[in-house]
């Protein structure tokens, strides 16, 4: 039996190693994603090269940024800065914040210390009160300066809403290519296609790795269970581990959060082991601890004080089979509420709702394409998909067995 003080020790624990809130930054604990690493890691270490990863919201591009630091080839001997970018921020803006975190590392962590002259230069640039406007010729002249290798991460490039900001950012990968400076710049942000979160320019193509962060697998996910319960000294019964991978959908951000909530739950019971029976309650704790934006957009896409078909029907989109997009069409809408509900629906009771639902009057949760009796949808945020799957469970509208068949 576990003692309170153990059971205490245990939950803090399993906070710091489960963490839907944040991403991964201990290499023991990053789990999968060994290709897209080793795309990284070979552009990375490629001169002249620069690295723009992309995927979805939620799929770890962040967490795969935090390893890259620990991962590389060239030990101490390179300078590594990572900043996020924010929206309606200049190019001056984001290469201060750049230059601030350079100056920082090279003062208090064990690299090479800048000139003095460079110190200087660098101090009058990200001094607050000075207004100079910074190039990418005054990037290259200072990165070119460095006493050792340099990385620059620079996270959620999607908020970079100034088409000059990121046209300049553009001409910096290629004059940095070009003179062949010995920096790298990592790019990260959410998108479909590196063109997506980058201007087009055929002159730098060449000069991108371009690597796309999917989904995980299921073994990835697994992984990431079986190590963090490994951590806290776990075990996990193998049905309640494949209900989590299952409900997922490849996304870690649940897998996280619903592994936190399975050993709370067990930890609560004085029980080191997570059994098959505690899922259920730890899909209500997720609930009740999800961010409050998916379930503000949850509850505008369906409550209305006419229509009773909107939880239902976008339950329905939710467990859709889909293409390898994540698209679905009403047709497979369609299947999925006879699965729900065991009868037939025709087109004419839900295509207005589907509709709806990529408006603003249902918050745009999904996105609609196509062409009449072409069209096809998806959600627009991918950590909704699976919100409301579990707030099916959690409400009866979808039984455990239906979720289970879900990409399986």
């Amino acid at each position: 039996m576990l003692t309170d003080h153990e059971i205490i020790t245990k939950m803090a624990l399993a906070e710091d190693t489960f963490t839907p809130g944040a991403p991964i930054d201990i290499k023991d604990l990053f789990a999968g994603r060994l290709d897209q690493l080793m795309q990284v890691v070979r552009g990375v270490a490629r001169r002249g090269q620069h690295v723009i990863m992309y995927g979805e919201r939620g799929v770890g591009k962040t967490s795969l940024g935090n390893i890259i630091s620990l991962s590389l080839p060239f030990g101490a001997d390179v300078c590594i800065v990572k900043v996020n970018c924010s929206r309606h921020e200049s190019y001056t803006e984001l290469w201060k914040n750049v230059f601030r975190e350079v100056e920082k590392n090279t003062t208090y962590k064990q690299y090479p210390p800048l000139r003095e002259d460079l110190k200087t230069s660098i101090e009058h640039l990200v001094d607050k009160e000075n207004d100079t406007t910074i190039t990418p010729d005054d990037v290259r002249h200072i990165l070119s300066q460095l006493p050792t290798r340099s990385v620059v991460i620079i996270d959620e490039l999607d908020c970079l809403d100034e088409p000059e900001t990121l046209g300049l950012l553009a001409d910096t990968v290629k004059t940095l290519s070009d003179f062949i400076v010995s920096a790298t710049l990592v790019l990260i942000g959410v998108g479909e296609s590196a063109g997506e979160l980058l201007t087009e320019h055929a002159s730098i193509s060449r000069s991108l790795t371009q690597v796309k962060v999917p989904r995980m697998s299921k073994d990835e996910l697994r992984e990431i269970i079986e190590k963090g319960m490994n951590r806290l000294g776990m075990t996990i019964a193998a049905g309640a581990k494949e209900r989590i991978v299952q409900f997922s959908l490849g996304i870690p951000y649940y897998t996280h959060l619903l592994s936190l909530e399975a050993a709370l739950v067990a930890l609560s019971a004085r029980r080191l082991e997570v059994k098959d029976e505690d899922f259920k309650p730890s899909v209500q704790a997720a609930l009740n601890e999800k961010k409050e934006n998916t379930a503000v957009a949850y509850y505008n896409a369906t409550t209305s004080p006419r229509g009773v078909h909107y939880p239902i029907i976008l339950a329905a989109c939710a467990i859709a089979n889909t293409d390898d997009r994540g698209n679905f069409s009403p047709a497979d809408v369609g299947r999925a509420l006879k699965r729900l509900t065991t009868k037939e629906w025709t087109a004419a009771q839900f295509s207005r709702h589907l509709r709806e639902f990529a408006t603003n009057k249902r918050g745009d949760v999904l996105i609609e394409s196509g062409s009449a009796r072409r069209y096809r949808y998806k959600f627009r945020d991918p950590l909704l998909q699976p919100y409301v799957i579990l707030k099916g469970i959690s409400d009866g509208r979808i039984s455990a067995a239906i979720g289970e068949q879900i990409n399986a």
